[in-house]
């Protein structure tokens, strides 16, 4: 077993879950009675990790987490081994590696969505409340 600070996505399900652990077979969905009873083969699950920080609310933030930070939306994922806010516009991708970020532009992070219930949030990697970059 792995223990960790890690969440998953069933794929199925459609739902978010915290995870007790999980093996090459089987993700175990952490639950307050029977941590091994509640298994999941892993062909069903995409595994979301801790990324180590908290949005401004205290909230956990987790791979596949879509973040506010300033005008621009993120999404959380792992790039050359490193978390990293990733914002894909139409004519670039930028990797900002959340180790490489200040203390103050970390506390500004907001989540607002996941990549697997609102991907929508991505469409223009620009808050609607923000300025146009074209």
């Amino acid at each position: 077993m792995f223990y960790d600070k890690i969440k998953a996505w069933h794929k199925k399900q459609k739902r978010i879950f915290d995870v007790y652990g999980f093996d090459k077979e089987f993700v175990y969905e952490a639950s307050d009675t029977d941590y091994l009873d509640i298994r999941y083969s892993v062909n069903d699950i995409e595994l979301m990790g801790y990324a180590g920080i908290n949005d401004i609310n205290k909230k956990d933030i987790y791979k596949g987490h879509i973040v506010r930070l300033g005008i621009y939306i993120y999404y959380i994922d792992i790039f050359r081994s490193a978390y990293s806010l990733i914002l894909k516009l139409d004519y670039m991708t930028e990797f900002l590696p959340i180790c490489d970020l200040k203390k103050e532009e970390i506390a500004g992070i907001e989540i607002i969505g996941n990549i697997y219930e609102n991907l929508e949030l991505l469409e223009h990697g620009l808050d609607k409340k923000g300025e146009s970059y074209y």
